[in-house]
């Protein structure tokens, strides 16, 4: 590229896609609010080099929810059109979890509250 052609690109940008790398995860399929004993490979962008995977929510492209296991090694050959793409929801398993039961809690509370409060 031309350096006029460079300089349309925001430097910033350009960085932080270079930081980014592919990483090979385990993950288990979070099937009707439970996790599924079967352990699938698959690939996501990893921005942050410190944070591990263990326990985080990713999404594919149809919604379907997966919660990390762990990071395979570097040296793993990465035929990448088996893998699952997925992306990050930056949400942990317990978070996704209680959003999930926070409306059943308070149907709970509302019947205990009609329960001792009706005698």
């Amino acid at each position: 590229m031309k350096t006029n052609q460079m300089s349309l690109f925001d430097v910033q940008v350009l960085n932080r896609l270079s930081q980014d790398q592919e990483v090979v995860i385990l993950v288990q399929p979070l099937k009707n609010e439970c996790l599924s004993s079967e352990r699938i490979r698959a690939l996501i962008m990893k921005h942050d080099q410190r944070r591990t995977v263990r326990n985080y929510v990713f999404e594919d492209c149809f919604g379907q929810q997966y919660v990390g296991c762990r990071s395979l090694p570097q040296d793993v050959p990465k035929p990448t059109n088996s893998y699952l793409r997925l992306f990050d929801t930056h949400q942990t398993l317990s978070t996704t979890l209680k959003l999930k039961i926070a409306p059943i809690k308070q149907v709970m509370q509302q019947r205990k509250d009609e329960y001792y409060y009706a005698n």
